[in-house]
């Protein structure tokens, strides 16, 4: 991963595998909005948001609110481009300053799926964490019966830290959430900081 130079505004993260992380912005709302209404169906089965995403007008203000957690230094959420085309999001969620932790999330088209670029998003963004942005731990939290979503903490050397029973209402259905977690200390002795 690379940090590209540049303002905040112009932040640009080479996670390799020809995929660029970029600040979310309000013109991506019509290009964001239709890659999730082609994944509409995929999506659901483990993000709640979805069936509240109807029309561009929901992206927009997702992303509008995205924008002013990051001007408040709250979190950073970021698009995934491959190819200069939108393929996901991912995001620091959570940012508390003074605890110096971030929850992470994130999100890939099923079609760019499989190739391990959902892990080097990830990678990338808890090298950012751990660097730019000064945070001491990283949390990922998935659903136990995610197995994709969850197998990408475990290839980077997070490690469970809780079950938290009945986490979040999906759709018919509550989920518990597994928490993973990665501390800069482990990070760095695992070789995974740059």
């Amino acid at each position: 991963m690379s940090l590209q130079p540049g303002s905040p505004d112009d932040l640009r993260l080479d996670a390799g595998y020809g995929l660029i992380l970029r600040p979310v912005a309000p013109a991506d709302a019509g290009e964001l909005f239709a890659l999730v209404d082609v994944n509409r169906d995929d999506l659901r089965q483990w993000l709640p948001w979805v069936d509240a995403t109807r029309e561009v007008s929901d992206t927009l203000r997702f992303i509008e609110s995205a924008v002013r957690q990051r001007a408040q230094g709250r979190g950073f959420v970021a698009v995934m481009l491959l190819g200069g085309a939108i393929a996901g999001v991912i995001g620091h969620h959570d940012l508390d300053r003074e605890k110096r932790t971030a929850s992470l999330g994130y999100w890939l088209a099923a079609a760019h799926r499989g190739k391990g670029r959902a892990t080097a998003a990830c990678r990338a963004m808890v090298e950012d964490a751990f660097g730019r942005l000064g945070v001491e731990q990283v949390t990922i939290a998935c659903a136990p019966g995610n197995r994709a979503s969850r197998a990408i903490p475990e290839r980077l050397g997070f490690v469970p830290l809780r079950t938290v029973k009945a986490a979040e209402r999906l759709h018919d259905r509550t989920v518990d959430h597994v928490v993973y977690g990665i501390d800069r200390r482990t990070w760095t002795a695992c070789g995974k900081a740059p």
